[in-house]
């Protein structure tokens, strides 16, 4: 990639709106970050580690235990799990994979494990007969829904995982819309046609939105949830995240019941303390629904990564058996 001269940008802040080289000066600090980030993040830290390699090769290393959910982590001396594509922009590093004389690489993939695995926890109806007939999830959706495959397929990675239309909206760079509560209060939330398209999936596949609850409840009784083969996750904290906020909802309440009934008894002292205390009920709410969606998602992505690394073991076990050459050189979740 040939270099940039950043220091002739420094004058960029004398151009004008209407100055032709307005655009070309933003397309080229644009692809100076693109390309700084990529030396910095991936090939720097690559290539420093090869004088130390007895043949030429970089190997990261592989964590067992550096997720909260199971699966495998990569780092020293860098992440081989988050190499970016190629893309106008930007050289394709991956061509720097290459495998030693005599080898070719090749993979081996479970086709939509956590679906499967989702329609297995949930038992919900529709979504074990998506996975029985060789359907795609996303194609259902889009028919049912009456939206396009592209849509129907963020919609259901979503709420897979339990995501809401906020961060739908987020994620198809849809502008937020302002909301005004009773209090006057502004916030940021999703425009009513994503809100629809969410519902549309929660009754579309209503098991999964009872699983999702259902696990809830259990992390709440026991504090923990299980993946298949009986590997747990810890949720410690969220027995007392909500009694906190039940608290909070008592508190609130009254206070709402007295600015509404007796407003000329609800001091300007009175009022700070209420919308300190709504602050804090939003806060607090937040909390418990972020554990909650970690507890539903733990056994779907625990479980395939428990059933990925048995099966990495088997692949090593069958291969050294028959005394073949072949290597594990990687792995990857997507």
């Amino acid at each position: 990639v040939p270099a940039i001269n950043y220091e002739s940008l420094m004058w960029a802040k004398h151009v004008t709106k209407d100055d032709p080289l307005s655009q070309k000066l933003i397309d080229m600090k644009l692809r100076y970050a693109e390309v700084a980030k990529l030396a910095t993040t991936y090939t720097d830290s690559v290539t420093a580690q090869i004088p130390f390699s007895p043949d030429g090769r970089v190997r990261p290393r592989y964590n067992q235990t550096g997720t909260n959910t199971g699966r495998f982590s990569s780092s020293n001396p860098f992440n081989a799990q988050n190499f970016p594509k190629k893309s106008d922009n930007l050289p394709d590093i991956r061509e720097a994979f290459t495998p030693p004389p005599g080898f070719v690489y090749g993979s081996l993939d479970f086709s939509q494990i956590e679906i499967v695995l989702i329609a297995h926890y949930s038992q919900d109806e529709q979504l074990r007969n998506i996975i029985l007939s060789g359907k795609s999830m996303h194609d259902v959706t889009a028919e049912a829904l009456r939206i396009e495959r592209n849509l129907a397929k963020s919609l259901n990675f979503l709420k897979n995982y339990a995501g809401g239309a906020r961060k739908l909206a987020l994620s198809l760079n849809v502008p937020l819309e302002e909301k005004v509560d009773a209090d006057g209060l502004v916030s940021k939330v999703a425009p009513q046609w994503v809100k629809n398209y969410c519902d549309g999936y929660d009754k579309l596949y209503s098991g999964v939105t009872t699983y999702r609850d259902t696990m809830a409840q259990i992390a709440l009784r026991y504090g923990y949830v299980e993946t298949l083969l009986g590997r747990r996750r810890t949720f410690p904290d969220l027995k007392k995240k909500k009694e906190e906020l039940k608290i909070l909802d008592e508190r609130f309440r009254k206070g709402s019941n007295m600015r509404k009934y007796k407003p000329t008894e609800f001091t300007p002292d009175m009022e700070k303390l209420y919308q300190e205390l709504k602050k804090k009920r939003s806060r607090v709410w937040a909390e418990v629904a972020g554990v909650e969606r970690q507890a539903s998602n733990a056994p779907i992505q625990g479980s395939a990564a428990d059933i990925i690394k048995l099966a990495m073991v088997a692949i090593y076990n069958d291969w050294k058996e028959r005394g073949s050459p072949n290597k594990i050189v990687m792995q990857i979740h997507d």
